[in-house]
């Protein structure tokens, strides 16, 4: 209305036309020349209406905003900036940067913003659309264990598309991805809204319509004269999938619940780093009716598959009754393969092994005994097969191996490349998508025990490095008379810790007990940060009569700023890496220490020795000589993997856990990690780029309770000056 502003009798007759109803009855009810000018018209609307105005939101609101329980990460994104555009008067750089500080404490998302901020509101924007679109493509695909059935319609699926994309049910597909450059020049799909392939040719767009076409949506476009084709009995077996009993994934044999905690840790990591799926899918792909029964692959089958890669061939299939998952796929192997903890998980026993006729032929020659043979169904969709397989009390990551005898009996065509399996039906191809998580997951488990030595030692054998390569002397100086420390009271509830690490370390064969010694130290029990109490012995006397160790240890920020510009690190850490080394024979009974339950002295290396920190490292430099600066970095029992190429980890990865295994160095599994793109390293958050903000620190102070009086203030001021 300012192309009329000045001419008062327009700008009154005009005004009716942008109100809304409520508005316009108050409008045709003002009595007759009353309103004289629009000065006029303005205050006697405003003093009408005056309650109906916006009243912006304080900044306040906006900064105090937090992500609900159970809100996803789009419906606060939208609600945000909403409450954003209410506020007259809030720069756009602050709401940019304090957008993190309303996620959840453990968001993803938090960690990388607290990373690396956002350097704009397009750069925001931008990485919140990446982080949804990686959540959606990260959640588990439903299980479709249902008949291969191909709907007919009366029109060309191409021309359907048009009338239903405005329909609530309708879902447009995600970006294929690929070389754009490349795409130009072939044809263009209406359902992708790009180019690469023909319409009806696109098969996310008959998958889409499938499901519609079950969800009871598109009757009025399915040809009921022709209707579906189900299964029929062939010379193959087709059986009516039925619900499986349960779900057999790789089984850990020997592990602690640790141990699958660190796994869990370890897969979770993988699946961020590569950006895939959680499991195999299988998906029927029937084809047309009158066309020729062939079985190809092409360049959009790569759709949904992290490439480059050199990944094996990984499938979920159900055996028995059951869905095992973790099945490998190998053309080369001339038998089937089931391993012992499936073959128990599956309910089998002795009773149903049949014998074999003789031992199972390696690639390189190596030589296996079976423990039999057992013949079970193997199901896919709607295929069943009964399949004989060699029982193996052996270990591997897998939990089966399937090879030419099934691949040829089911005329299944396996591609390695584009992650599928394909066999034809007499209703069409049916088609099983591989599992890339898995598939590396199995990658690392493999190279891992092959070399990596088991986490806890055998009862009475004290674990660790042969005493000719490492060990411990204290050189006690003659000058000091030995110190036979008083007895100190263990609180209540210290004695029960105390009693479960000497029970432990005697079983182990760590510690004996000793009569009369001549040095005696008492014990310190001390609680951890994951609430765990630690039994230590005060060796204070007993250092104060040992000379300094001289070996240097390495510097820690120039260790940290070697790991600058490497793909991949792998953070490996020694199982109680001092009672690893041997302590002289001479020198044990010094290490005596008072308990409850007695006095005992230590046949390793303890922790607290006034030397034990230069002991270890001098072994370690010695062990990884060749390695270090290169593709090892050591410090204590922290070791760091590192390779510029991440091609390459997995054979430095290999070459020091044969160190590892020849010189019996022992890891602790929980907290060794693998194949890491970013990861903790004494402290510090280590990356490709170099040192970035540890989450945990920020956290730690962004938990920090307000100051309340001038000694909380002092205390924040004596640590921040003891940091520096």
């Amino acid at each position: 209305m300012a192309l009329y502003n000045g001419n008062d009798a327009l700008m009154c007759r005009v005004f009716p036309f942008s109100l809304g109803e409520v508005r316009l009855w108050w409008f045709d009810r003002l009595e007759h020349g009353s309103i004289r000018s629009w000065k006029k018209m303005s205050k006697a609307f405003t003093a009408r209406f005056i309650m109906n105005t916006r009243k912006p939101k304080e900044i306040d609101t906006f900064l105090a905003l937090t992500m609900k329980a159970e809100e996803t990460l789009k419906s606060y994104s939208t609600r945000y900036w909403e409450v954003y555009n209410d506020i007259d008067v809030c720069d756009e750089d602050l709401a940019v940067k304090t957008f993190r500080f309303g996620l959840h404490q453990g968001s993803r998302l938090r960690q990388s913003l607290t990373k690396r901020s956002a350097a704009s509101m397009m750069n925001l924007m931008s990485r919140l659309e990446q982080h949804i679109r990686a959540r959606k493509s990260l959640d588990p695909p439903k299980a479709s264990m249902c008949l291969a059935v191909y709907t007919v319609f009366k029109e060309p699926i191409y021309r359907i598309l048009p009338q239903i994309k405005d329909k609530p049910y309708f879902v447009w597909p995600l970006k294929m991805g690929g070389d754009i450059a490349e795409k130009e020049s072939k044809s263009s799909c209406a359902y992708h809204r790009e180019r690469g392939h023909l319409t009806e040719q696109c098969r996310a767009y008959k998958s889409h319509l499938e499901h519609l076409v079950k969800s009871g949506h598109l009757k009025q476009y399915v040809d009921e004269s022709k209707g579906s084709h189900p299964h029929t009995d062939a010379q193959t077996t087709t059986t009516r999938a039925s619900t499986p009993v349960g779900i057999i994934e790789v089984i850990h044999c020997s592990t602690v619940a640790q141990n699958q905690r660190g796994d869990m840790r370890r897969a979770a990591h993988l699946r961020e780093t590569f950006q895939i799926r959680d499991s195999a899918q299988m998906a029927p792909r029937p084809l047309k009716k009158e066309s020729v029964e062939q079985i190809v692959f092409t360049n959009q089958d790569l759709e949904g598959v992290q490439v480059p890669h050199s990944d094996a061939l990984v499938i979920t299939l159900r055996i028995g009754e059951f869905n095992v998952k973790r099945i490998l796929i190998d053309p080369g192997s001339s038998a089937e393969i089931m391993y012992e903890p499936l073959f128990r998980g599956l309910g089998l026993g002795v009773k149903d092994l049949n014998c074999a006729e003789g031992p199972l032929y390696g690639f390189s020659g190596e030589t296996v005994m079976s423990s039999g043979k057992v013949t079970i169904k193997v199901k896919t969709d709607a295929v069943s097969s009964p399949t004989e397989f060699f029982v193996l009390n052996t270990y591997s990551p897998y939990n089966a191996i399937l090879g030419k005898p099934w691949l040829h009996k089911m005329g299944a065509v396996p591609s390695t490349l584009h992650q599928r399996l394909r066999f034809l039906t007499p209703q069409g191809v049916m088609e099983i998508v591989g599992d890339q998580l898995a598939a590396k997951q199995c990658l690392v488990a493999a190279v891992t025990q092959k070399a990596l030595p088991l986490q806890e030692p055998k009862a009475g054998t004290a674990p660790g490095i042969d005493s000719e390569f490492a060990y411990h002397e204290l050189n006690v100086s003659p000058e000091y008379k030995p110190v036979v420390q008083k007895a100190r009271r263990t609180a209540p509830q210290h004695v029960e810790a105390v009693r479960e690490e000497v029970d432990w370390l005697l079983k182990i064969g760590e510690v004996r007990e000793v009569l009369y010694p001549q040095w005696l130290s008492n014990i310190v029990v001390v609680k951890t940060k994951n609430e765990k109490w630690r039994v230590c012995v005060d060796f204070t006397d007993l250092n104060r009569a040992c000379p300094k160790d001289p070996f240097p240890l390495p510097k820690i920020d120039q260790l940290v700023d070697s790991m600058t510009g490497h793909e991949r690190m792998s953070f490996l850490d020694a199982f109680q890496g001092y009672h690893q080394i041997a302590l002289r024979r001479e020198d044990q009974e010094k290490t005596a220490f008072i308990t409850p339950r007695g006095v005992f002295y230590y046949k390793v290396m303890p922790f607290g020795l006034k030397n034990a920190k230069a002991t270890h490292q001098r072994m370690v430099t010695k062990m990884f000589a060749e390695l270090l600066g290169k593709t090892v970095e050591v410090y204590i029992d922290d070791m760091i993997i590192k390779s510029t190429k991440s091609s390459d980890h997995v054979q430095d990865l290999r070459q020091v856990l044969d160190i590892l295994r020849r010189h019996n160095l022992k890891l602790n599994t929980v907290k060794c990690a693998f194949r890491m793109g970013s990861g903790k390293f004494l402290g510090f958050m280590v990356t490709q780029r170099g040192i970035e903000a540890n989450p945990d620190q920020i956290a730690a102070i962004q938990g920090l309770q307000p100051l309340k009086n001038v000694r909380e203030v002092q205390r924040l001021t004596g640590m921040a000056a003891a940091l520096n």
